[in-house]
């Protein structure tokens, strides 16, 4: 996905979206799950361990 698509589905602006991607530490837990749903929704797991991310898991399309 692109960041504008990124942003629109999650309702943030293009600028957060290539904020979270420069650096996620600042970033409002909220901002996260908004963007996080967008990649659940579309197949894409995220993979914790003792409450760390720790990866990501998806499915190929095609």
């Amino acid at each position: 996905m692109s960041q504008d698509e990124v942003a629109a589905a999650a309702g943030l602006t293009r600028q957060t979206i290539v904020r979270l991607e420069q650096d996620t530490s600042s970033a409002q837990e909220r901002t996260l799950r908004d963007v996080r749903r967008v990649f659940e929704a579309r197949g894409v797991e995220f993979l914790f361990r003792d409450g760390v991310g720790v990866g990501i898991c998806a499915e190929r399309s095609g």
